[in-house]
């Protein structure tokens, strides 16, 4: 076993178990009525992109390479980002409206763009660090789709409805946009953990 394996396994378990108990505040508050089921939806393909990405990200920088070569302060940064992510994740779910949920979502998206600049620059210093210029747009983009309904929401007194459905379209379109980030991420994510086997 690598010597930061096991604490990769606590910190993203800690991390997954953290988001789960936000979820579930979700689900059971009545008081976001009908769009609920987008709220959950949002959040949980905005946290498991997050959850995929750091789990592999931990994977390839700390377990996937020679110990010896691995500097502690990184690790000790990423296991900051990821409470300062859990945190936010847990605000995000205890929102009761949907324009603190969409800000809390793009401050979410903000630290992630963050770290991920900080990693772009170590990357310029060690070329066996991932690409991070992908995780920096697309965390950049998500954060921008966030903050565009944000906007419509704040702008708006009413917003459209699904045909058919009582739910908020622009909510509903977010979602879309959410998961489509996150098949994009996974498949760069895949790929480069392609290249540590």
């Amino acid at each position: 076993m690598k010597r930061y394996e096991q604490s990769v396994r606590v910190i993203t378990a800690f991390y997954a178990v953290l988001l789960g108990f936000g979820l579930r505040r979700l689900l059971d508050n009545s008081s976001l009525g009908e769009d609920r089921w987008l709220y959950l939806i949002l959040a949980s393909l905005f946290f498991l992109r997050f959850l995929l990405g750091s789990a592999n990200h931990l994977w390839f920088e700390y377990v996937s390479k020679n110990p010896v070569h691995v500097h502690e302060g990184w690790f000790l940064f990423d296991v900051f980002l990821l409470i300062v992510f859990g945190v936010i994740g847990l605000i995000i779910c205890y929102e009761s409206d949907t324009k603190g949920f969409l800000q809390w979502n793009c401050w979410l998206g903000g630290v992630a763009t963050i770290g991920a600049c900080v990693y772009w620059q170590r990357r310029r210093c060690d070329p066996t660090s991932g690409p991070w210029t992908f995780w920096v747009w697309i965390n950049l983009l998500q954060t921008g789709f966030a903050l565009l309904v944000l906007i419509l929401h704040t702008w708006v007194d009413t917003l459209p409805k699904l045909p058919g459905w009582p739910v908020d379209a622009t909510l509903a379109l977010l979602s879309v946009a959410y998961l489509i980030l996150l098949l994009f991420d996974v498949s760069r994510q895949l790929r480069v953990l392609a290249t540590a086997a």
